[in-house]
């Protein structure tokens, strides 16, 4: 019965065991419930009080440090976060990304573990203006990391090929170290002229580069406009990514943050690219969460938009191309396509653009994809 526990408890995870070679970690995950009973599962007889993701890059090798950690709702719980739509999709599957050229090998991490898992609630009413301010919950941790690294599967091979003619080229091909540490599987063409064990048709073993991770956080945006007619917006931000046809597949919504033009979310993102997507863009939306009753409203008012759904507030691409193997950009990027706000000044209308930005950090991890 405490808000301040103090658990003072190590843990430590050696990958190098792993039944999988190449196993490798990416993300930390930490989850805080509120359990009476010990001996019952928590995740599903306690109350969840948050949780917080952080990428094991940010941890320099074989340096402790200490980490203050916001913890956030049901949006960053991997069983409970968002789908595009707004509403829990369900569990997730743990991302599992092989090793490569400088991805971090956990050899152990060691946690202190403490903070404030306070259980506030909010309730904000917009037309009376009704507003009890929740005190934020935080998680004390201290990591360290141990990495060891690998030479990247095949990334000779993205810039000269290998040539196959005859059928030892095929059986040399095929008993390559490489493949032991390759989160892809042999291409089907060469899998079919190593099990005819003939003559191979003419071809050439090359390896193309190809983003297989991506994780970020979105930090928060400043200066939205006000898509309502009552009182300001209430934002909250959608990743989608683009691959280089144009496609697009949905990544992570965050809460919507009422009544605020200069919202934080500082929510974590991942997103493991399948092997049939070469992801080129990220895409963010900002967008002004209207409920059922809003909605109603602005219909019925004169001058009120009468489409409903979530309005668009503002939005902004980042082209992933220029990111190498393991580079993270942080950086507060204009917000393009917003609403353009007007106020009254002395009885004048007057037009001001706000300068919206929004503020996300972006990280990628590429391979070295073999094709044949």
């Amino acid at each position: 019965d405490t808000l301040h526990p103090a658990w003072d408890e190590k843990f430590a995870k050696s990958f190098h065991e792993s039944s999988d070679p190449g196993d490798e970690p990416m993300l930390m995950v930490f989850d805080v419930y509120d359990c009476d009973d010990a001996s019952e599962d928590i995740t599903i007889s306690g109350h969840h009080l948050g949780s917080t993701i952080i990428s094991l890059c940010e941890f320099p090798t074989a340096v402790r440090r200490k980490k203050r950690l916001e913890l956030k709702g049901g949006s960053q719980l991997l069983e409970t976060m968002l789908d595009k739509e707004g509403a829990p999709q369900g569990i997730r599957g743990r991302v599992r990304i092989r090793r490569g050229s400088t991805g971090p090998m956990a050899e152990s991490a060691s946690v202190l573990a403490s903070g404030l898992v306070g259980a506030l609630g909010s309730f904000i009413m917009k037309l009376k203006k009704l507003k009890i301010k929740k005190e934020q919950s935080a998680l004390l941790v201290e990591v360290r990391v141990q990495r060891q690294q690998v030479p990247m599967p095949f990334a000779e091979l993205m810039t000269k090929g290998l040539e196959v003619r005859e059928e030892e080229d095929v059986e040399y091909v095929m008993s390559l170290p490489d493949w032991r540490n390759c989160m892809f599987p042999v291409p089907m063409l060469l899998q079919r002229d190593a099990d005819e064990q003939g003559r191979p048709q003419l071809a050439t073993l090359r390896a193309k580069d190809k983003i297989v991770f991506v994780s970020g956080v979105i930090r928060g945006a400043t200066g939205l406009a006000s898509s309502d007619l009552f009182g300001k917006s209430d934002p909250y931000c959608m990743i989608e990514g683009q691959t280089v046809n144009s496609q697009t597949m949905f990544i992570h919504r965050t809460r919507s943050i009422t009544d605020n033009f200069c919202p934080t979310w500082n929510e974590a993102f991942y997103f493991a690219v399948p092997e049939t997507i070469n992801l080129q863009r990220l895409n963010f939306y900002v967008l002004d969460h209207d409920n059922a009753v809003s909605d109603l409203m602005e219909k019925a008012m004169p001058g009120g938009s009468g489409r409903g759904g979530d309005d668009p507030v503002g939005q902004m691409s980042v082209d992933l191309s220029y990111l190498c193997n393991g580079d993270a950009i942080s950086e507060e990027i204009p917000l393009t396509g917003c609403k353009v706000q007007e106020t009254k000044a002395g009885g004048v209308v007057s037009v001001f653009r706000r300068n919206p930005t929004i503020s996300v950090e972006i990280r990628v991890e590429r391979r070295a994809c073999p094709t044949y």
